[in-house]
């Protein structure tokens, strides 16, 4: 699967009038200490570049440039092995998403370093946010839109580039 052309543009162009797309963090039970933080928005920028303004954290008003992104502690009962949810309405995919820090925490191996759950974080608010620029919910054969990341996927360091991601589903390393 190779991302549309629109989503290509809507990665490389900002949106507006000079306006980069704004992932916006809520944390509404302070579940992210701060090296987290600093990790995720690190890795984020990595993997997204100056595409994206942010990660903010704070409430997310919901602009038209805006991603909103929840931190829960836990996904709802049912879903217990599902790291982060992506919302659709009429079949599109919305700008919002929910990632379980409990589900991740534990798939990803319990990472004693905050830089590696923010490494994990950053990763799955990418891949969730590829599927909202792209407008599909598929999935790719590897990479960082494989359904399922592995632990090591997530937490180890140096994987995957903003370019190899956002032209592709090849390998992305």
């Amino acid at each position: 699967m190779k991302i549309s052309p629109a989503a290509m543009a809507m990665l490389v162009l900002p949106l507006g009038v000079g306006a980069p797309l704004t992932v916006c963090v809520e944390d509404q039970d302070s579940l992210l200490a701060v090296p987290v933080r600093g990790a995720m928005t690190k890795e984020l920028l990595r993997l997204v570049g100056n595409r994206v303004d942010g990660p903010q954290f704070g409430n997310c008003a919901g602009g038209w440039s805006e991603i909103a992104m929840t931190i829960l502690d836990e996904p709802p009962s049912g879903l217990e092995d599902v790291l982060a949810l992506a919302y659709r309405e009429g079949g599109r995919i919305q700008p919002r998403l929910v990632v379980f820090r409990g589900s991740l925490y534990r798939h990803a191996g319990r990472p004693g370093a905050g830089e590696a759950l923010g490494r994990s974080l950053a990763r799955v608010a990418v891949h969730e946010v590829l599927h909202f620029l792209d407008r599909r919910h598929r999935h790719c054969e590897a990479g960082l839109m494989k359904a399922t990341l592995s632990a090591h996927e997530l937490t180890a360091p140096g994987l995957w580039s903003a370019r190899r991601q956002s032209t592709s589903c090849g390998s992305g390393q």
